[in-house]
């Protein structure tokens, strides 16, 4: 019987939550990534019927390096607490590293993402395709989430297109009403996700986009009826 691979809402809090973000920015040890998909992950959220994940964009008053400028998927929020996936943190390591040695070799230049500071030893993909993976988490309509290693195989063949393939380590995680206040203190702006953008091409411009999309909605609405925007 197949194994579904999947994630806790494991919340690393004050100084384990440092500890865990100080370990995710280290550079990622070959050795090390070869034996993750070898790790027996525990298992993700259970999956949604009608998925509608969205998306967290750090507002300009959000600090320090791993969530300023940041765009976070959120795929689990319920009273526990809240997960999901850094999208625009690329790390120095290719997705390729993961591979055990005999199946190193694969041409493919993809690039391994920082998912977010907690469990830097979990592995997440996420995929887009309308076959959906055995055990896997619908995010969005026709993309997945899932830890199975199968996904590791599939990327070394090929059968895994760049424009629809992301890997990650670690992940984002919260306490329960932890992002909720974050929110109502104005941390995160708050969309409906987007496949487009999870397999953006130019994940590095992201935030600035979407960031700019929602200050200027909100110069729009502040604006008072027939007032012109101040120019200069």
């Amino acid at each position: 019987m197949r194994m579904v691979m999947a994630m806790p809402v494991a919340l690393l809090l004050g100084a384990g939550l440092q500890l865990a973000e100080a370990r995710a920015e280290a550079p990622l040890s070959t050795a090390i990534a070869r034996a993750l998909p070898e790790e027996q992950f525990p298992p993700l959220p259970v999956a949604k019927r009608d998925p509608s994940s969205r998306f967290l964009i750090a507002t300009h008053q959000v600090q320090g390096r791993f969530f300023a400028r940041s765009v976070v998927l959120l795929i689990q929020h319920d009273r526990r607490g809240a997960m999901g996936l850094i999208l625009n943190r690329p790390s120095t390591t290719q997705v390729a590293a993961l591979l055990p040695e005999q199946e190193e070799k694969t041409p493919r230049k993809d690039t391994l993402y920082v998912g977010g500071p907690v469990d830097p030893g979990q592995i997440v993909f996420l995929v887009r395709t309308e076959d959906p993976p055995p055990g896997a988490i619908h995010v969005l309509p026709d993309v997945y989430a899932t830890s199975d290693s199968e996904i590791l195989r599939k990327f070394a063949k090929g059968d895994l297109p760049v424009a629809r393939f992301r890997a990650y380590v670690g992940y984002a995680g919260w306490g329960p009403g932890q992002l909720k206040g974050e929110i109502a203190r104005g941390d995160w702006f708050s969309d409906p996700a987007k496949a487009e953008t999870i397999f953006d091409p130019k994940p590095q411009n992201m935030w600035e986009r979407l960031v700019a999309e929602h200050e200027g909605v909100q110069v729009r609405v502040h604006e008072k009826p027939g007032e012109k925007p101040p120019t200069g």
